[in-house]
């Protein structure tokens, strides 16, 4: 019997080459456990690894090898070049990371995602600031192009509530340039720091602080310890806060221990340089390849693309992180927990507390 073909997408190598491994590791073990149960219609899924940082190259090859069901994409920027592409020809795509709401509002059938969006990103970091920052302390938010929304999201919330955010700027530098942006914020006497990009820069920023002894709080948008090798960050990001969903390997549920030790245990048998470190991301991929096979299962027809989106928006599915179900633009419905965010502190040599 034929398989029932999966792609696979996310940077698989390179300085975010971490989201990738977690990609890889949430859907490896998924597709793993629902082999181990017959598979779907018993029909066994086959999965092929595209490198999202090929884009819109890779979402044309995804096309050109016949796949009709992608899970990945966790970039909003590459999510949403994907999606351009896979609805011209029937594929359907599930991201577990990709926050832009934008995403959903462009009409497009085949487009779900595992995760909430910027909205609720931005709510948790807000939240968190105002119970735990004094009015008065100078707040920059600082961003990448591809982030505007959330930034923009976490300047408005703040305002509202009475906060000074100043300054509010586009960055993209490099890291020879980090240690100039921290001199150019101690010199306006910013006292808190929220980053709306990809955890790369975020580390950059810290470790110039550090240097500078520059006491500002810094807040990213994205885990940074997922570049390091285990779930604890190097000395230079204790005190780094961080929004992400929930981290559900530190929630106290034995099954949640056990997935992520299986996943470990998996990328270290599938992957040349496996890096321990099981974030969200892995979790939110399990449960992308989870949903997708359950309603696959409830179409009835494996190949038929228009039935399987149709069982996504009218179904219920478990997953590891609670029951998932979709609105008519395939975002999260609110109501799931699923859908939220927390903000974490990172430590030097220990894993990451709730803030």
């Amino acid at each position: 019997m034929a398989t029932i073909n999966f792609g696979i997408a996310g940077p698989m190598y390179g300085d975010l080459s971490a989201y990738g491994y977690n990609v890889r590791a949430g859907a490896n073990l998924a597709v793993k456990h629902i082999n181990s149960r017959g598979g779907i219609h018993g029909r066994m899924i086959a999965t092929k690894l595209f490198d999202e940082a090929m884009m819109p190259r890779a979402a044309e090859k995804v096309v050109q090898d016949g796949i009709r069901y992608v899970v990945g994409h966790p970039c909003s920027e590459g999510a949403g070049t994907a999606s351009e592409v896979y609805e011209r020809n029937g594929v359907l795509m599930i991201s577990p990371a990709a926050t832009s709401p934008e995403l959903a509002r462009r009409g497009r059938r085949y487009f779900f995602r595992t995760v909430g969006t910027d909205t609720a990103h931005a709510a948790a970091a807000c939240d968190w600031i105002v119970g735990n920052i004094r009015p008065g302390v100078k707040i920059a938010v600082l961003y990448e192009a591809t982030l505007l929304h959330l930034a923009t999201s976490v300047k408005q919330g703040l305002e509202g509530r009475g906060f000074e955010v100043a300054p509010f700027e586009f960055l993209r530098a490099s890291f020879l340039e980090a240690s100039e942006i921290v001199e150019w914020l101690q010199q306006n006497g910013v006292g808190f720091v929220y980053w709306a990009g990809d955890a790369t820069m975020i580390t950059w920023l810290k470790k110039a602080a550090r240097a500078a002894r520059f006491k500002a709080r810094f807040m990213g948008s994205d885990d940074a310890t997922i570049l390091g090798e285990d779930s604890s960050g190097p000395d230079f990001l204790e005190e780094l806060l961080v929004t992400s969903p929930v981290n559900f390997r530190h929630v106290p549920n034995p099954k949640h221990q056990q997935l992520a030790l299986e996943m470990e245990e998996l990328a270290k048998q599938n992957d040349r340089d496996p890096r321990p470190c099981i974030s969200p991301l892995a979790f939110l991929t399990y449960s992308a390849v989870e949903v997708l096979a359950q309603a696959i299962e409830a179409a009835g027809d494996c190949d038929d693309v228009e039935e399987v989106a149709q069982a996504l928006r009218s179904g219920t599915f478990e997953t590891p992180v609670g029951s998932i179900s979709f609105d008519e633009h395939g975002d999260l419905k609110t109501s799931e927990k699923t859908s939220e965010f927390i903000v974490e502190e990172c430590h030097a040599g220990r894993p990451k507390t709730r803030a």
